[in-house]
């Protein structure tokens, strides 16, 4: 069997070097998929290529650059050969966080470009291997996909863009046989939050006097909750066997849910008052 899979985490330490992706690609190879994995620098498709089996290819891409990611599936075709693309596996890698009323605009649109339409992209430009191989989507979103929290709007915002789009593309696909499965990971161990965490402090340190006031206290309080939700987390591992029954059962599921107590929350956010919903979030990061 073959399979693209790719890792979308532009940021400071970019690519398939940690974290969900790193993961499913090792995973999936482990289990004999033949994998494209996909990293923003060449040192890091080195290093990748170095501590991986033979049937896993580390390969250049820049989800944002609409050239980088056609080249990428130009370089896959030409690679397959006679060969199938039986899955995509599309994995989201920044988070940005910031109160709205201080949010730049600039790091809102950089949040869906890497998060979102990225992930169109790459969706658009496999479509037509997908189709001749009923291949599958697997799209990794998050329980923010469903719960948006304060302070985590940007991120938030992409997944729940996401969420819909995949929505979208599960019923339009249906007459080729392509399933579209959705990844929910709650509380899951990987580095992406303590960049997350990194970059909120760079951007605190540049905010002006007036802002620092209104909300420094319970930014921090946030970024203590995403510490403790870092270190508390499942293994990506979980995310990944979840990956591989997407690509592989004769009935994928529409959502996989993953993580402790991810399924209880998500039930409470159904079936509770938004006005206690809000009160609980509100009370747990004492904003009053």
């Amino acid at each position: 069997m073959r399979l693209a899979t790719f890792e979308y985490e532009i940021s400071s330490c970019a690519g398939a070097s940690s974290g969900i992706g790193e993961s499913c690609a090792l995973y999936l190879a482990s289990q004999g998929w033949r994998v494209f994995a996909t990293v923003r620098k060449q040192e890091q498709a080195d290093r990748l290529k170095q501590v991986t089996p033979d049937n896993l290819y580390a390969v250049l891409l820049e989800i944002t650059d609409q050239s980088s990611v056609r080249q990428l599936a130009k370089a896959i075709l030409r690679e397959l050969g006679d060969g199938t693309l039986d899955g995509l596996v599309n994995n989201a890698g920044i988070v940005l966080s910031n109160a709205v009323e201080i949010l730049d605009i600039s790091d809102l649109r950089r949040q869906l470009e890497v998060n979102f339409f990225g992930h169109v992209s790459v969706i658009k430009a496999f479509l037509l291997l997908l189709r001749k191989s009923g291949g599958r989507i697997v799209n990794i979103s998050s329980t923010s996909g469903r719960i948006a929290l304060p302070f985590l709007s940007p991120y938030a915002a992409s997944k729940f863009a996401l969420e819909a789009m995949s929505d979208t593309l599960r019923v339009e696909l249906r007459p080729w046989g392509i399933y579209v499965s959705i990844i929910e990971p709650g509380s899951i161990t990987t580095p992406i939050w303590d960049k997350s965490i990194q970059a909120a402090h760079e951007r605190i340190r540049d905010l002006p006097p007036e802002a620092l006031e209104l909300y420094r206290a319970v930014i921090y309080r946030v970024q203590q909750a995403a510490s403790e939700i870092g270190r508390s987390g499942l293994p990506p591992l979980e995310v990944s066997r979840a990956v591989e029954h997407a690509l592989v059962s004769r009935h994928p599921k529409a959502r996989y849910v993953i993580g402790k107590g991810t399924r209880w929350v998500l039930l409470a956010e159904r079936i509770a008052p938004v006005w206690l919903r809000d009160w609980f979030i509100a009370r747990q990061l004492r904003i009053e």
